[in-house]
């Protein structure tokens, strides 16, 4: 044995294995990064839509819901008798309903660019798992 030698055979093929492997590890790194990248702030989407689900009716959650739910209170409200707490219970839903429309809106758009983060995320990781798949079997 020659000095500097770790008894381990060398040969072409094995030099190819491990070029080819330094690849695909690049090519790894490079989708994560992507996949980093796509996903972007998503922590301060996901608050955005949790602060607006408050905000909004559970069962009137959509815009073209909003003046059927506005039908609906002045109908309890006109049916029922009426006194100076209900009246006010009526307002306060009225208002309620009329500052979500922009809360559902706001809502709606963090979710489209939640979804969009989501799938330019997953189109970036199509690759990784041939990627994986290689490595694992080099």
């Amino acid at each position: 044995m020659k000095a500097g030698d770790t008894g381990v055979v060398y040969s072409k093929e094995l030099g190819e294995k491990f070029q080819r492997m330094k690849v695909l590890m690049a090519e790894r790194k490079v989708i994560y990064n992507a996949m980093d990248k796509a996903e972007g702030d998503r922590s301060a989407l996901v608050n955005v839509i949790e602060q607006m689900k408050n905000k909004i009716d559970k069962q009137y959650n959509k815009e073209e819901l909003i003046p059927k739910a506005l039908k609906a209170a002045e109908k309890a409200f006109t049916t029922a008798s009426g006194n100076y707490q209900k009246e006010q219970e009526y307002l306060r839903r009225v208002q309620f309903l009329n500052d979500s429309i922009p809360c559902i809106k706001k809502k709606e758009e963090a979710e489209a660019k939640l979804k969009a983060m989501n799938n330019a995320k997953k189109e970036a990781g199509v690759n990784l798992p041939k990627v994986k798949s290689e490595i694992k079997t080099l």
